[in-house]
């Protein structure tokens, strides 16, 4: 009788998803709304890295690491340019979260990279 309610939400909220990006997107969300920080931060990471690899096999680490490689490239898009920024941006948070106990720059704080 307790569980169904919440069992019931989860199905709800994850029903109209179309694809793997999305379904990620939603459940980094979902995440975050349960104080779940650091598994909100790696389907975040993991979301752009999926809709980057559009057409390509995504359980397929080459193409992943490859997707990755991309932001390496010198002549970039405006676009990819923003994209890049924001993809790097939410990964360090997440090393950071994730790699806790090696956590010792005085510029960050956990609270900040939470809020």
């Amino acid at each position: 009788m307790y569980v169904v309610p919440l069992i019931k939400d989860f199905t709800t909220r994850f029903s109209g998803i179309k694809s793997a990006s999305e379904f990620q997107l939603e459940l980094s969300k979902w995440y975050f709304d349960n104080k779940r920080c650091g598994l909100g931060y790696i389907c975040l990471v993991e979301s752009v890295i999926t809709k980057l690899c559009n057409n390509l096999d995504i359980k397929d680490f080459n193409n992943r690491k490859n997707i990755k490689n991309i932001f390496c490239l010198t002549n970039k898009s405006k676009e990819l340019t923003k994209l890049e920024y924001k993809y790097k941006s939410i990964n360090k948070i997440r090393r950071r979260i994730a790699h806790a106990s090696f956590y010792q720059n005085e510029k960050f704080s956990f609270n900040a990279d939470i809020e």
